[in-house]
């Protein structure tokens, strides 16, 4: 089928692919879908989609008007793009407005915002529930503060205020009585409420247009209410059949009342006792926290694929079948917010074993940020299955009792960071940045998992682009707090550099970056030191590398002039080999780096490879971490795996740090936290390079978790002129090895839950995703499937939980051919 003869849905996305795979609901190759993205969903997006806009809205969870004119008018453009819709999919409740409204406008199939009204509008649904002879609490618009006295006065206090159209419990307040009433904006919609002194059931499921299709009913732990104020929220599903059919009926007929259109709903009621119920509210969409993920785990229904079938038009039997589930599965979840104000950061999370009952959890790292505006997605979450409700209900309560999340102010001075690196090797440092200062990422993509982390992200597409986002942050926070400029990304290392020399704020320096970026500036200024000097040749063709060898003699490193990660360096020993890999190293190449003209022929450095990590204040350099490199590969010098240990009493150490103050001074940096590779060679520590970042390699996570030094958080101190805190707490050993096919391959399977498992064992992360292609060295630099990092008080028994954890390694490939 041509693209032109495909029929065309657009989705109208807030969702992750693990939430809502959307490529499994609907065939891309057959069907050409487009995506209208919110910024953090960007990323989320199939790379089978036929296009993907990003849109900038208000951030608010219910689209506004000018959000609405925003994405109606993008529909308009992918239907220039790809022809008219057939459909238009929505599955978050601030979406479902605006896709009505695109509906209306393009003509496509489907709800449209009269069809939404009863949902979406309170006060129309409750009127609607009433006429039906349903119980609901009285309810009346609410215009001003004399409309919620007039109804307090009649209807008594206290009452309850919440936005019209709103969705969960955003917005919504508990006024007790006259005096807690205040002015009301004009531009609010909002509805006033008889409050009802009652716990809350849920009902889930689908209605067919005439009755509830395999609807359960569950008891709320908690109420959204409380949970905005710190306190957990959760549910249980109930069993008992009157109870069940009560509630059922009492659903069943709000939902006749309102629409006569298969749809999937969620709806609360306040449980009066003796099985009668009065109407809270229903939305025609899947409930939120983790209902959808317990649907799809415990009964076998995935609620947002019915949603979205609907929504494409298919008819509700063909999508559950004869409606049946698991009847003797009962399910529930738990949700554990921050206790104090939002926006904080997560200091430590407390699970008192919880998720060792729990069939899924998912806990918030430290250092995430839990933004203000509530939701559910950084809390400590949890869902339970079991074979009667009595079961999960001690589960769920045991839980809410035990865990704890507890969380610290978000700081306020602010750390400018450009670019974040990938998730598997820079989250930790992330995560370490955000407990040090209010975080501002500036990145090349649109951030996605960065966003638990950040107070604000912005994407910057150029270097030009990246420069004017900074300085106007900077300028914006002028006169406010503390604000400081950092990146661990070697990419833009010198970019940065020249920035914070421009604003006036703590860096490196551009011209310290720059002799250091530049292996042969390097060279060239220590060799006038005594003590510093390596012998080397720059070279621009292999003749020049001849020479050199004849000059120098053998073995000999070659290098590129400016690369990074050990990439294109090699080691040579004769003639004939210099000649096979001289055109190799010279087209070298590391992503997002121009590579300096020339080639770096250099004398070979003996004895013990270190990777040294120092704290830079006012150009005095302190040596705070170091790493023994175990490197393969030769005669590449991949590096295998490291190893933090105890090495303050070691015979070099003094000389070690002699260098570090030595090699900075002479190179100009004045500050910062910078990662150095030396060599003990039998004349004493002698330089590799220099470089003005944190080291990669999870080198700084090893060291905080041997020494207690978090070097993350000395370098975001130095950024921003406070005194960095390096001096060490423990004496432990942490060391990484990073595992590697056998050959070159494309990566079917990488599990590694089972390494996770061996004691000693920190961390067990995949490095490499399905159809990845990976290459070793020589040929490609890091070619790894995963990373195990053990912690323990000897090398040997690093050693040791390391072997056992690498043969509990899963991997799958096929041959690279």
């Amino acid at each position: 089928m041509s693209q032109a003869a495909r029929e065309h849905v657009v989705v109208i996305n807030r969702y992750g692919r693990a939430l809502a795979p959307y490529e499994s609901y609907i065939d891309h190759d057959t069907v050409a879908v487009s995506y209208i993205s919110v910024p953090a969903a960007a990323a989320e997006v199939p790379p089978t989609a036929a296009s993907s806009v990003v849109v900038e809205t208000s951030g608010a969870l219910v689209n506004d008007a000018d959000d609405r004119a925003v994405i109606v008018d993008a529909a308009r453009r992918l239907v220039e793009r790809h022809g008219p819709l057939c459909a238009v999919v929505a599955l978050h409740e601030g979406d479902l407005d605006v896709a009505a409204e695109v509906r209306e406008a393009l003509g496509v199939p489907g709800d449209r915002p009269d069809d939404l009204a009863p949902f979406r509008d309170k006060y129309e649904m409750h009127r609607l529930a009433t006429e039906a002879g349903l119980r609901a609490p009285a309810t009346s618009p609410a215009r001003d503060a004399d409309d919620v006295l007039a109804f307090g006065a009649r209807h008594g206090w206290p009452v309850v205020l919440k936005p019209r159209g709103g969705t969960g419990s955003t917005g919504v307040r508990r006024l007790s009585g006259p005096s807690e009433v205040h002015r009301i904006d004009p531009d609010e919609d909002l509805v006033v409420q008889s409050f009802v002194d009652a716990p809350i059931v849920h009902v889930d499921g689908l209605f067919d247009g005439r009755q509830l299709v395999v609807p359960r009913v569950s008891r709320y732990l908690g109420t959204c209410m409380a949970y905005e104020t710190g306190r957990s929220l959760g549910s249980f599903e109930l069993e008992d059949p009157r109870t069940v059919k009560a509630a059922g009926d009492v659903v069943e007929r709000l939902l006749g009342a309102l629409t006569r259109r298969p749809v999937v709903f969620h709806a609360e009621l306040f449980d009066l006792g003796d099985d009668e119920f009065s109407v809270v509210e229903v939305a025609c969409r899947a409930g939120g926290a983790e209902i959808p993920m317990l649907w799809r785990e415990v009964h076998g229904i995935d609620l947002l694929e019915v949603a979205v079938g609907l929504q494409v038009g298919r008819p509700l039997e063909d999508l559950v079948g004869d409606g049946t589930t698991d009847a003797d599965a009962v399910g529930g979840w738990l949700l554990v917010p921050p206790q104090v104000n939002r926006p904080c950061i997560v200091e430590a999370v407390d699970t008192a074993g919880a998720e060792r009952s729990a069939a899924s959890a998912s806990v918030p790292a430290p250092g995430t940020m839990i933004h203000a505006g509530g939701g559910y997605a950084n809390a400590a979450r949890f869902r339970f299955a079991g074979a009667t409700s009595q079961v999960v209900e001690e589960q769920v309560r045991a839980a809410a009792e035990r865990v704890r999340l507890t969380c610290v102010p978000v700081p306020e001075d602010v750390l400018v960071l450009v670019g974040s690196g990938g998730e598997a090797y820079r989250e930790y440092a992330m995560a370490s940045a955000a407990r040090k200062a209010r975080v501002s990422l500036v990145n090349r993509s649109p951030a996605t998992w960065q966003r638990a982390y950040c107070d604000a992200t912005y994407h910057r597409t150029s270097a030009e682009g990246m420069a004017e986002i900074v300085s106007s942050k900077v300028a914006e926070l002028a006169g406010g707090p503390a604000v400081g400029v950092m990146t661990w990304d070697e990419s833009v290392v010198g970019e940065v550099a020249q920035l914070a020399d421009e604003i006036g704020v703590p860096g490196a320096s551009a011209e310290g970056v720059a002799n250091c970026r530049d292996k042969f500036r390097t060279r060239t200024t220590l060799e006038r030191e005594e003590g510093l000097g390596v012998r080397f040749r720059l070279v621009h063709d292999l003749a020049g590398g001849r020479a050199a060898a004849d000059d120098l003699g053998f073995p000999l490193v070659l290098k590129p002039r400016s690369l990074a990660g050990s990439a294109g360096v090699t080691r040579v020993d004769s003639l004939a080999q210099l000649e096979q890999a001289y055109n190799t190293v010279a087209s070298s190449g590391f992503p997002g780096l121009m590579n300096e003209a020339g080639v770096l022929v250099e004398e070979y450095l003996d004895g013990t490879e270190l990777s040294v990590d120092c704290t830079v204040v006012d150009g005095i350099a302190t040596a705070a971490n170091v790493a023994h490199k175990r490197v393969g590969y030769a005669p590449s010098f991949e590096e295998v795996g490291h190893v933090v240990r105890p090495w303050r009493h070691e015979p070099w150490a003094g000389d070690v740090q002699e260098l570090m103050l030595k090699v900075h001074a002479r190179l100009g940096i004045v500050a910062g936290v910078t990662h150095a590779e030396v060599r003990l060679t039998s004349a004493g520590p002698r330089l590799v390079e220099l470089n003005c970042r944190l080291g990669g390699d999870f080198i700084p996570l090893l060291g905080e978790l041997a020494t207690g030094v978090d070097l993350v958080g000395c370098a975001v101190d130095i950024a921003l002129g406070r005194s960095p805190e390096h001096m060490p707490l423990r004496d432990s050993v942490a060391q990484v090895v990073f595992l590697y096919p056998e050959r070159d391959c494309v990566v079917a399977e990488v599990d590694m839950t089972g390494c996770a498992e061996v004691d000693g064992i920190h961390s067990a992360i995949p490095l490499a995703r399905p159809g990845q292609k990976l290459v070793l060295p020589p040929r490609a630099a890091v070619g790894r499937f995963g990373a195990l990092i053990a912690v323990g008080d000897s090398v040997e028994e690093t050693d040791r939980a390391l072997a056992e954890a690498t043969t509990r390694a899963v991997f799958r490939a096929e041959p690279d051919d």
